[in-house]
């Protein structure tokens, strides 16, 4: 008998496969493959359940998922409704569809008006909410329509964007005090720069 065609010994009981070997038996991969697939269904469940739609039956009923429901039921639906019934119109225009002439024209204005790395202050919320002005009280949204650029509220002093800032959207008078220099013909709508 040959050293190479000695009988090769038992492993023990209980002990662990060496690194790089497979293990004996299949059990833990069939384990592993129906967590996965518990792990899945629960999952979708779960997304059925969140953006499931909603009717109200009565005035005083509430919404158990209202976020997600409005994604998908409200936002989304109408959103592509208006790209069929337009198919011609470009993004801005049916910005102006979705939120009408007012304040995203004012928000395309302040877009065009300023440098991309531009800091712009806009009125606080008691400003803008006296002027109509709906959705520039909602800071993402702001800063959707005005990105790269970065927004701060004139009422927010402690922010640190409140000393950089580099210009300033002027509505109905507001903001008119923070230009450096005089304003000789005041517009109800303007956009400042706030250094010289």
């Amino acid at each position: 008998m040959k050293p190479a065609d000695k009988p090769k010994k038992a492993a023990p009981a209980g002990a662990k496969p060496r690194p790089g070997k497979p293990a004996s038996g299949g059990g833990a991969g069939f384990k592993a493959i129906l967590f996965n697939l518990a792990g899945a269904a629960a999952a979708g469940l779960l997304i059925m359940f969140l953006f499931q739609h909603h009717e109200p039956t009565s005035p005083t009923d509430t919404y158990v998922n209202s976020g997600y429901d409005w994604l998908l039921n409200t936002m989304l639906e109408n959103n592509l409704k208006t790209i069929e019934q337009y198919p011609d119109k470009t993004l801005q225009e049916r910005y102006v569809l979705k939120w009408g002439p007012g304040e995203i024209l004012y928000i395309d204005s302040v877009r065009k008006l300023t440098p991309e790395n531009a800091i712009v202050m806009i009125p606080p919320h008691t400003v803008l909410s006296q002027v109509g002005f709906k959705s520039c009280g909602d800071l993402p949204w702001v800063t959707y329509f005005l990105y790269p650029r970065q927004v701060v509220y004139g009422d927010s002093v402690n922010s640190p964007l409140y000393a950089k800032a580099d210009y300033v959207m002027s509505v109905n008078g507001w903001g008119l005090d923070k230009s450096p220099t005089p304003v000789t013909a005041p517009q109800p709508f303007m956009v400042l720069p706030l250094k010289k």
